[in-house]
């Protein structure tokens, strides 16, 4: 019997991601995605991003039917993908952290 629950446990890490864990995974994409689009340019500027993102970021600005954006952030999504997530992740840390420093430095004042 426990050699069949260790059969069980080692297929379970070589199972695939689940069809709702990657929903899930393009869900965070997207909200990180949109995160970027709501960024001034200037700050954005100083993200480490693709010329597909860029171009998928401006593109966003001239879509107006709610539909058309919501599949368009489908593709920032898609197009976010292959970014290089951790570098854009401690680009944000770091704006965050810079933004808390500064409301700190105005409060002491």
């Amino acid at each position: 019997m426990a050699n069949d629950s260790d059969n069980d446990t080692a297929f379970d890490h070589d199972a695939p991601p689940s069809k709702s864990q990657i929903k899930r995974e393009m869900q965070e994409l997207q909200a990180l995605g949109e995160r970027i689009i709501a960024l001034d340019p200037a700050v954005r500027a100083r993200l480490p991003l693709s010329e597909e993102m860029l171009a998928a970021v401006e593109e966003t600005g001239r879509i107006r039917s709610h539909e058309g954006r919501r599949r368009h952030m489908q593709y920032v999504g898609k197009v976010m993908r292959r970014e290089d997530l951790p570098a854009i992740q401690a680009a944000f840390d770091a704006m965050e952290q810079e933004a808390v420093r500064r409301a700190q430095a105005v409060h002491r004042l």
